[in-house]
């Protein structure tokens, strides 16, 4: 029997960055649907160690095919005009910054290539904002807000570069946003899922569009991201976006105050120069740059704390989700009203208390066991991409067919 077709739009895949939490989601829920449905998914162009793609390329990964857009910026959605006329080029002397918008760019191949093609259409974000949507079904994976956005890089301002970025740049681009492709973009949705019960009371608050809004968690690979026997030397980790947003510096403080414990960090980001030279100056600290998810995993099975000081309005990392479903502990700034201690996630409101609650843990090993095994298990219970994967088909067979979604 012949499949019925998708089409998934997204900036970003495993090929441009492999353990980011976007595309880590979109990768467990291509696992799931590839066996029923025949999709393709339309992204930005492949990295090369010089120069760009002149062609647009088309490859098949792992049973599913991609068409890799040329003239966009690997991972990235790129630069608008005014982001290249007023800050690309004259502060960052970035003058190929033009022409380089992924949204325009998929807009006009789906316009060309594809509309009529595809009943249904999946989009991570606003990746498909410029697409014209008629009769087929368009569905939006959110996993922020634009205004948490704006809030977060404005709590992010800690110089006077920062301070002119926020308001000659940040500010006017989200914005804009926020007042004008937000709404257009959500009235041509059939459905909005949002990744948590959170993000869809902050979605609704600040947006609308109840009658449209529906949330299926994030699910992750248990299988991979699974506890095995803990290191003897107990170790707290990061993994993520090197940036200062997501609270590396203040897990390096952290990291100070208690030099009898190991702390390891992964990922790469804006900071990680900087980070890298600070993190050399402790003893009790490693920095390994960017790894493979599999890597992840593998760090993450043997570790004791997943430590993620963010300063950020998050849906659900997947970072967070990894780390419980891998026996780690979660210490975080990150308020989550459906994890608490008895689901191995510990709330901290600053360093001071995360290297309390750090160092609690340290010194008592029964603790910390008990704690794992509730991780462990409520990964398990909740979030499972076959979950995910189920609820995804679910309301995807239900736009197919013309069945009321609620």
């Amino acid at each position: 029997m012949k499949k019925p077709k998708l089409l998934i739009v997204s900036r970003t895949t495993i090929y441009h960055h492999q353990a980011g939490g976007v595309e880590t989601q979109l990768e467990n829920l291509l696992n799931y649907l590839k066996d029923y449905f025949d999709i393709l998914v339309l992204t930005t162009a492949l990295p090369r160690k010089t120069g760009t793609w002149k062609t647009n390329q088309t490859r098949v990964f792992k049973g599913v095919k991609y068409t890799f857009l040329k003239d966009t910026l690997p991972g990235e959605y790129g630069y608008s005009l005014y982001e290249a006329l007023f800050w690309q080029i004259p502060f960052k002397r970035n003058t190929n910054s033009l022409g380089k918008s992924f949204r325009k760019k998929a807009g006009e191949y789906y316009k060309k290539h594809l509309k009529g093609s595809y009943p249904l259409v999946l989009s991570q974000s606003s990746s498909a904002q410029d697409f014209i949507i008629t009769d087929e079904h368009l569905i939006l994976i959110n996993h922020g807000t634009t205004l948490n956005e704006l809030k977060s890089r404005f709590k992010g301002i800690k110089s006077l570069k920062d301070f002119i970025r926020f308001f000659a740049l940040d500010f006017p681009v989200l914005t804009y946003e926020y007042l004008v492709n937000n709404p257009k973009l959500f009235k041509k949705a059939s459905l909005i899922v949002l990744v948590s019960k959170t993000l869809k009371k902050d979605f609704e608050s600040q947006h609308g569009f109840k009658d449209k809004t529906l949330v299926i968690p994030n699910g992750i690979d248990t299988n991979l991201f699974k506890p095995k026997k803990k290191k003897r030397n107990f170790t707290v980790l990061y993994f993520g976006r090197i940036d200062s947003e997501k609270g590396i510096y203040d897990f390096l403080e952290v990291a100070k105050s208690l030099p009898k414990v190991t702390f390891e960090a992964f990922g790469s980001g804006p900071d990680q120069d900087d980070f890298a030279l600070k993190a050399k100056k402790l003893k009790n600290v490693h920095y390994f740059g960017a790894v493979p998810n599999t890597e992840i995993a593998k760090k993450l099975s043997n570790s004791h704390i997943f430590l993620f000081l963010t300063k950020r309005k998050e849906g659900m990392p997947m970072s967070i989700l990894e780390s419980l479903s891998s026996g780690c502990v979660v210490v975080s700034t990150l308020k989550v009203p459906s994890l608490s201690k008895r689901t191995g996630y510990v709330y901290v409101s600053n360093t001071k208390s995360a290297k309390k609650a750090i160092n609690k843990l340290y010194n008592n090993l029964n603790e910390f066991k008990d704690l794992s095994k509730n991780a462990r298990m409520y990964a398990l219970d909740n979030y499972s991409y076959k979950s995910m994967g189920e609820s995804y088909l679910k309301i995807l067979k239900k736009l197919l067919k013309g069945s009321p979604l609620k």
